[in-house]
């Protein structure tokens, strides 16, 4: 019926297939999606870590998770409590390897993307904005303390620090 559950390394069945969706967490838990649709995270064990109350969620990095309430987003700690107030249209998870199917994450090296209004934003682990520049239409790959931007006016892309400084000029 296309419902994931877990197994334990020899095979046998843990957490029943009762999940329309599941994923692996950096933290050992897995974000899963209920059959009502709403979202949570688990354990290996099927332990309820974080209730699954969310509209939508992403999986944990840095020890934050996006999660969707009232049609926003915004980012809950390990606890399941509100960290960063839902307050942006989306927050998004960036590759941070070559292959893009492993090591996504919504923040790298102490900074994560999300969409405030018309322009993404490069916000920390607080909900501070570290790069808010309308000149940049967005923001890319990341990786080694860089994060490739598209500048707004140009098209053209370039690197900079995740602080925001410019460490090379447009490319492409």
């Amino acid at each position: 019926d296309d419902l994931y559950g877990l197994c334990d390394e020899n095979g046998a069945l843990v957490v029943p297939c009762q999940y329309p969706y599941l994923e692996y967490c950096e933290n050992g838990w897995y974000l899963v999606q209920a059959q009502n649709g709403r979202y949570g995270f688990i354990d290996k064990t099927g332990a309820v870590k974080v209730d699954l109350e969310f509209e939508n969620a992403g999986k944990f990095s840095s020890g934050l998770a996006p999660v969707l309430v009232d049609g926003l987003w915004g980012f809950i700690g390990e606890e399941g409590e509100l960290v960063i107030q839902p307050t942006y249209l989306f927050a998004s998870a960036v590759t941070t390897n070559a292959d893009p199917y492993v090591g996504g994450c919504t923040f790298w090296d102490g900074v994560g993307k999300v969409q405030d209004g018309d322009r993404w934003v490069l916000i920390d682990t607080g909900g501070s904005a570290v790069v808010d520049n309308t000149g940049i239409n967005g923001f890319f790959a990341c990786g080694n303390g860089l994060v490739a931007y598209q500048d707004a006016q140009s098209g053209l892309l370039g690197y900079m620090t995740t602080d925001g400084k410019i460490a090379s000029m447009a490319i492409l």
